[in-house]
């Protein structure tokens, strides 16, 4: 597993965010469907750091509580990140 491959997911999950109009900018999805600082993904992405399993389970939770109605978008991207954790 990559560094890469993980912060896809993350922007994967950050672009369906602003599809659905949940957050409108990078800092918004990192506090609210993250749980972290404003700076939180970019920060992340120009360290080549991953993200913790709990920033991923709190990502998770936070978009299935927020739109049920996008569950099957929002199930590919939890085999995604399943399959980057295994």
């Amino acid at each position: 597993m990559t560094v890469w491959n993980v912060m896809d997911v993350l922007e994967q999950a950050y672009a369906l965010a602003g599809q659905l109009g949940l957050v409108h900018s990078k800092a918004e999805f990192s506090e609210r469907m993250l749980g972290k600082g404003a700076s939180y993904l970019s920060s992340m992405s120009a360290r080549q750091r991953y993200p913790s399993k709990d920033v991923l389970l709190t990502l998770e939770s936070k978009l299935l509580e927020r739109n049920p109605i996008s569950l099957h978008r929002i199930q590919r991207l939890q085999s995604s990140w399943r399959t980057l954790w295994a």
